[in-house]
């Protein structure tokens, strides 16, 4: 395998470049066409040159706002690589999409998947330009039949702002489509990294109404409103340019993802190029260059190790305007390493054996080879500093903050946890079990979910107290709380409600299954050890929550049950549905 990468220059023959650099017309040829340029009939004129010299090879390519040449940054280029493979066979498809139709892009992946591949298709490329595109699902539909794959490339951009994005397959310039391009062969290894971009800041906010990759309210507020209490009305105002400098993170399986917004609808909701979930907890990220430069000299120290014949490499464009000089450290290290190109994206599509993750937006590394055996002396290449004095520096800045919002972070946990717990029991204070159970009360309203209650009262509190003194009470209800907390779920949430009463809230859980945890802890307090000769034990009242209730009906109802319990001679458990 061969990899040789131009810049298009139009006073010089594109013909003579590649005859110089050994390139010759065969159908084991990868073509990528990485431009700046807005205009079409530039861009064909490149595009029918290179078929005019490379009859046979496969063409495709995508519009950026900056490409990746040789370990430098250019903003106003067309930079070509050329792969010639040498076992390696190249096929390709294309699919073009409805601009103004948010269709099924999962099903879409799958048909196109079928197309190029086969038995022995190691690597997929991927360029996409679609203004209604759910990129996730079109990875995972990529990859549902293909799971032995590795699957890369990235989302088109516009060069200029306000300008269209496109992609481009052999001579045709695409403005809404999708083209995937297969390597296939025995002997073709591929290895994907990512980088690890971003830091979260900021309060942490959950997902209360989502369909896909579309987010209609966070924290029961419409979407739009909470990008503009964050950043900024005006910002909202540009909301496609200035939003993607901050994307919404969320943990999943331990690993951050980053989720880019790239509209604002009328109705306060908010589009994305990949799905956020009903439920998943979310928060602001800004760039983090010190977990960046971390991840970057990990790869570094695999490449070492690794025989490569060609880097590509695809950065976000929040680099390009936040993390331009990091950006520019770690291409120039790789072209030491490999011929180095790509192009900056709003996303990249990312996916290897293994692995649940489809699209990131960071950075995302392709190393390719069709001899990962050839031996490599590592003394070749040593790793000193790769990183200039403006990175450095930002990486300074990067730690300051990160340590500040840490130290935020913690002092607004133990206000939290000051605000939210009872001093005595050390379980959720009143004001928190109102503020859980108004966002379990709407979820069930919401989703049709089950949600039920068991609201507890200690016997006989006021003779304890007389009788013993108000400590051995202070006791009593410590006692109950601890009997109580290890036997719930962590789902639950178990607040002291009143001076001697006690409420759990239980989401996705029918009355039969309350009733029978209610008659559990009712057992498990009860058969504790008397507390000075006092025996503690609980009368409990339990419901459930009817498409008709409203939090007043649902409370009033196991106060009532409760209540007969106690009428009904107390240390017994009253369900009333």
């Amino acid at each position: 395998m061969k990899a040789h990468n131009f810049v298009y220059d139009m006073a010089v023959e594109l013909a003579d470049s590649f005859a110089t650099a050994g390139i010759s017309d065969h159908d084991n040829t990868l073509v990528q066409v990485y431009t700046t340029s807005p205009k079409r009939n530039h861009i064909e004129a490149i595009l029918n040159e290179i078929r005019s010299i490379l009859p046979s090879a496969v063409i495709v390519g995508a519009t950026t706002s900056a490409s990746v040449f040789n370990g430098e940054i250019r903003e106003d280029a067309t930079v070509i690589s050329v792969c010639q493979f040498d076992t390696t066979l190249v096929s390709v498809a294309h699919a073009i999409c409805d601009a103004n139709d948010a269709g099924d892009f999962r099903e879409l992946g799958r048909e196109l998947a079928e197309l190029p591949s086969d038995a022995d298709t190691r690597l997929l490329f991927c360029y996409a330009a679609c203004p209604r595109l759910n990129a996730e699902e079109l990875a995972k539909g990529l990859t549902d039949n293909l799971q032995d794959i590795v699957l890369t490339g990235c989302l088109a951009t516009g060069p200029r702002s306000g300008t269209e994005a496109f992609v481009m397959l052999e001579t045709e310039i695409l403005s809404s489509a999708i083209v995937l391009v297969a390597l296939s062969g025995e002997e073709l290894f591929a290895d994907l990294v990512h980088s690890s971009d971003w830091m979260m800041l900021g309060t942490t906010m959950e997902i209360t109404a989502a369909e896909g990759n579309l987010v209609e309210t966070i924290n029961d507020r419409p979407a739009r409103d909470i990008y503009a209490r964050y950043l900024g009305e005006e910002a909202c105002r540009e909301f496609a340019t200035t939003c993607i400098r901050f994307p919404m993170l969320t943990e999943r399986d331990g690993t951050i993802v980053a989720r880019l917004a790239r509209d604002a609808h009328a109705d306060g909701s908010i589009e994305s190029w990949g799905n956020i979930y009903p439920g998943e907890s979310v928060r602001f990220g800004i760039p983090s260059p010190a977990a960046a430069m971390e991840d970057f000299n990990g790869m570094l120290e695999k490449l070492q190790e690794q025989p490569c014949d060609a880097l590509f490499v695809f950065p976000s464009q929040v680099r390009m305007y936040l993390m331009r000089s990091l950006t520019q450290d770690e291409i120039s290290q790789l072209q030491s390493h490999a011929p180095t190109t790509g192009m900056f994206t709003l996303g990249q599509f990312f996916y290897l054996p293994g692995q649940g993750s489809y699209l990131h937006y960071a950075e995302t590394t392709l190393a390719i080879t069709e001899d990962p055996d050839k031996d490599r002396d590592p003394s070749s290449y040593t790793i000193q500093n790769p990183f200039s004095q403006d990175t450095l520096e930002m990486r300074a800045v990067s730690r300051l903050v990160t340590t500040t919002a840490r130290e935020l972070e913690e002092a607004n946990r133990s206000l939290e946890k000051l605000a939210n717990t009872d001093a005595l029991t050390g379980i959720y204070n009143r004001h928190k079990g109102q503020l859980q159970l108004e966002q379990e009360f709407r979820r069930a309203q919401r989703y049709g979910r089950p949600l039920s209650l068991i609201m507890m009262d200690l016997d006989n509190f006021k003779r304890i107290n007389d009788s013993y003194g108000h400590h051995i009470g202070d006791e009593a209800l410590i006692h109950v709380a601890n009997s109580i907390a290890p036997l719930i779920r962590e789902t639950d949430y178990f607040a002291r409600w009143g001076g001697e009463e006690f409420l759990i809230i239980c989401p996705e859980t029918e009355i039969t299954g309350t009733s029978e945890l209610a008659e559990r802890l009712r057992i498990a307090v009860a058969a504790k050890p008397a507390i000075h000769d006092v025996t503690v034990t609980l009368s409990i009242g339990v419901t459930a929550y009817h498409a008709e209730d409203t939090q007043e009906k649902l409370l009033s109802r196991v106060d009532q049950a409760l209540y007969l319990s106690k009428k009904q001679g107390k240390n017994r458990v009253t369900t009333w549905d």
